[in-house]
């Protein structure tokens, strides 16, 4: 059985067109969202795959989610995501929901589930297909896929048999909220209860910007009372902050918080990670860990130290291309002057570059330089 939290982060920016007849025109993509979901729901993350594989910011997040999502389709019924445009996975007491959504054809579809040994059949009058404890149906453009039956119980809400997640008070109160975003997260108490002490609670992120690596968030808390949300406020910045950075996608510039009745309102930016660099060295085979901060005077940002092998190896990633490039043509050769400045290292230099972010090894360990190169080409300068 499949049981995830989902702690990637995620997209919502759906055409309206794609959950025509799944609520009202006025809903909100989220809302149009919420309301296909049984109330056994405790928790909701959606992606646009289209809108970051569009977006170079979010190019490294993409390849990481986005494969992982077309993996899940063809892992769980052999199909062929590649028409997916929007994805969500909700969580609830009996399984979870994966919801791929886009222009997909039904019948090359019904020959994929044939051909991994589906079974056709009816459900209160949806066509549902199920292979041991998975079942899969067809809503307008959405293929959804989880165990059965809490599959059963979003037909049962799409029929109007059962109450939606999205009529939970507490739920609606927060989703009405939210704005659209690139990323997108809506929580109940029974994940956020322990945690914040509130009912409910979600946040989006939203890309204002191009070619940069800042990213907006907007969440809302709700809780019992406003005296409740008051002293939610004390802890509620630094709890959140190690919540989106235990992501291991994303790392808070700064955050704002606002009492709003029962409410708090949270702002501010978040950073995108080198979270795939890690991934793609371990990938690699090599041993990764974090280790702390970086400043070269040399360079205009302030960097990163990880082992990689037991190797400390110092990462710079830049807000653009073109400043990593800039500072990139800074450095000699040999990798033993930048600009003006003459280095003394104490073992021979290897600057990388790939894209936005520039790695300096310092050392002679011919197994991290062989991973380094593997993974961010061929070094620019040093020896």
């Amino acid at each position: 059985m499949k049981t995830r939290m989902l702690a990637t982060l995620i997209g919502l920016a759906i055409l309206a067109s794609v959950f025509a007849g799944c609520g009202s025109e006025k809903d909100s993509n989220l809302i149009k969202i919420l309301k296909i979901l049984p109330d056994e729901v405790n928790s909701v993350v959606c992606l646009d795959i289209e809108a970051m594989a569009e977006d170079p910011d979010l190019e490294a997040t993409y390849n990481r989610v986005g494969n992982r999502v077309m993996t899940d389709a063809e892992e769980m019924a052999g199909i062929d995501a590649s028409f997916c445009v929007y994805w969500a996975e909700a969580v609830a007491e009996r399984g979870y929901l994966d919801i791929f959504v886009g222009d997909f054809d039904i019948e090359t579809v019904r020959d994929a589930l044939t051909n991994d040994d589906y079974e056709r059949d009816e459900y209160n009058g949806t066509e549902i297909w199920t292979k041991g404890d998975l079942s899969i149906i067809f809503l307008k453009q959405m293929l959804v896929i989880g165990l059965t039956e809490t599959v059963q119980g979003s037909i049962r809400v799409n029929n109007n048999e059962e109450t939606s997640w999205y009529e939970d008070k507490d739920v609606k109160s927060v989703a009405d909220k939210l704005p659209s975003g690139v990323m997108s997260m809506v929580l109940d108490a029974e994940y956020w209860y322990d945690i914040l002490s509130t009912p409910a609670g979600g946040f989006c992120l939203q890309n204002p910007t191009s070619d940069d690596v800042i990213l907006s968030i907007v969440g809302w808390f709700k809780y019992e009372s406003e005296a409740k949300a008051e002293a939610g406020l004390e802890d509620i910045e630094s709890t959140f902050e190690y919540y989106i950075e235990l992501t291991g996608e994303f790392e808070v510039a700064q955050l704002n918080s606002e009492l709003k009745g029962q409410f708090i309102e949270i702002t501010g930016e978040v950073e995108i990670t080198y979270a795939s660099l890690i991934d793609d060295l371990r990938n690699e085979g090599a041993t990764v860990e974090s280790n702390g901060l970086v400043n070269q005077p040399f360079f205009s940002v302030q960097g990163r130290i990880i082992t990689v092998n037991g190797s400390d190896v110092q990462v710079f990633q830049y807000p653009n291309k073109d400043t990593a490039d800039s500072d990139a043509n800074r450095v000699s050769d040999d990798g033993f002057q930048v600009g003006s400045a003459m280095m003394g290292w104490i073992a021979s230099p290897h600057f990388f570059k790939d894209g936005k972010v520039i790695v300096i090894y310092v050392g002679d360990d011919v197994e991290v330089i062989s991973i380094l190169t593997e993974v961010l080409g061929t070094q620019f300068a040093g020896q």
